[in-house]
């Protein structure tokens, strides 16, 4: 398993996801369940920002390739979408 601070927030968020967002997994494993809801809030405005941005786009993935034409592209949309 690879090693790092990045990488055990991902292991972390994807362990409460597969918990089905439980306050109760995280509290017995001391995370604090309101944090994690607040990630996932902003994990959920920065990809309505990139939905704006490259229309169409569903996930980070969807558009991990494009990212930076998509936005250099869609500049003034994004003002707009915002």
């Amino acid at each position: 398993m690879a090693e790092g601070d990045l990488v055990t927030y991902l292991n972390v968020w994807k362990a409460w996801e597969a918990a089905g967002r439980s306050g109760r997994w995280a509290h017995r494993h001391l995370i604090n369940h309101r944090t994690m809801l607040r990630a996932a809030d902003i994990r959920r405005q920065l990809l309505q920002h990139l939905w704006c941005a490259c229309v169409g786009a569903q996930n980070a993935a969807d558009v991990s390739l494009g990212i930076r034409p998509c936005f250099h592209t869609h500049e003034t949309h994004l003002t707009h979408c915002m």
